[in-house]
């Protein structure tokens, strides 16, 4: 009887998935449909604003990172928190844990940002519209594998990035988190293997770029050298990446006996 029931469980799956999908399409279908909006308009930007593709720093793999990130940025980066991505960024894609070739490279950010100061910010896992469409229901089941994997808080979120409301939600995490010691955008760099996604976050909310150029595995999607061939395009006309900015300083006034 376990058998059979078994069985028609395993018959059924095809057909629950395509339930599920229709489901899925029909109740968050408009959201993916702003996403993909949003994309585009951001890529078309480019054609005024093509610094916004530029990362700051770029190495070719996750294990390629030095012992101190901020070896890599201008002298005067004050880097505290980090915006890490996951899918081949430090892990391969759609697996959970590090790559064994990035676990000491890991290990060594999160000793130069314990704690909270390093945070997973993933189009698959915590990604909702991701999560929900994949898992049959609204449990976050990548979020809490990956955070279970690699001891690494993963933000959620409804969106896509690189979506506006996904950068400004980490970086206001970020700064509301008072161990963290981060004030402004200028604190934080994200780290990930996509232009169109990382590094449009990082410039989008004023923050530093480190671009993983050929990730765990490098990539033949054709999306992904457009990216590249953007980027040598955009270098080779002198454009230089956008350095991210100190916010004016908002002292108080002083007391009105003062004046």
């Amino acid at each position: 009887m376990q058998r059979l029931a078994d069985r028609l469980k395993t018959a059924m799956k095809p057909l629950s998935s395509w339930f599920w999908q229709q489901h899925f399409n029909a109740r968050y279908g408009y959201l993916r449909f702003f996403d993909r909006r949003d994309a585009v308009f951001q890529v078309l930007s480019l054609t005024y604003f093509p610094a916004r593709a530029l990362p700051h720093a770029r190495i070719s793999r996750f294990c390629d990172l030095p012992e101190d990130i901020h070896s890599l940025f201008p002298a005067h980066a004050d880097i505290r928190a980090v915006v890490l991505d996951k899918d081949n960024c430090f892990a391969e894609t759609d697996k959970i844990g590090a790559h064994p070739d990035n676990l000491a490279a890991l290990a060594n950010l999160r000793r130069q940002f314990p704690g909270s100061k390093v945070i997973i910010v993933s189009n698959t896992a915590g990604a909702y519209l991701h999560e929900v469409r994949h898992a049959f229901g609204n449990e976050l089941r990548l979020k809490r594998e990956t955070e279970r994997a690699t001891g690494i808080e993963v933000y959620d979120h409804l969106h896509f990035k690189p979506h506006e409301s996904v950068g400004k939600g980490v970086l206001m995490k970020l700064i509301e988190d008072k161990s963290t010691d981060v004030h402004a955008a200028h604190h934080v760099a994200v780290i990930g293997d996509r232009i169109f996604t990382d590094v449009f976050m990082a410039n989008n909310i004023g923050a530093w770029a480190l671009w993983i150029e050929d990730g765990v595995k490098k990539s033949n999607s054709p999306l992904v050298r457009i990216e590249k061939k953007l980027v040598d395009l955009i270098e080779s006309r002198g454009i230089k990446p956008i350095l991210p900015k100190k916010p004016p300083r908002t002292d108080p006034l002083p007391p009105s006996d003062a004046w």
